[in-house]
């Protein structure tokens, strides 16, 4: 179909990339968990949440930068969340 994971940031309010698969289960599942049980009130709805998996740490990065690069929406709120290891510090030491 030629679509990104950049084309799909678009349609949410709050996007977060993760380096990959198992970060977005992790974080959708903790999301889930603090709505359910009302651990933590929101002033926002948690449903405007999209949580966007890459490959790795580097790719995670691009995709960031090239957000916030090209797309000026305030209204559009974009997140970075890497792994605290060698590969996340790698790619977080090329944003800077």
């Amino acid at each position: 179909m030629g679509i990104s994971i950049f084309d799909s940031l678009i349609l949410w309010p709050i996007n977060i990339i993760v380096e990959g698969l198992s970060d977005q289960i992790i974080i959708e599942d903790a999301k889930k968990k603090l709505k359910n049980e009302k651990m933590i009130t929101f002033n926002f709805d948690v449903n405007d949440i999209r949580i966007h998996p890459a490959k790795s740490a580097v790719s995670a990065c691009y995709t960031y930068e090239r957000y916030i690069s090209e797309i000026d929406n305030n209204s559009i709120k974009c997140k970075l969340i890497l792994d605290g290891d060698d590969a996340g510090g790698k790619a977080l030491r090329g944003l800077q």
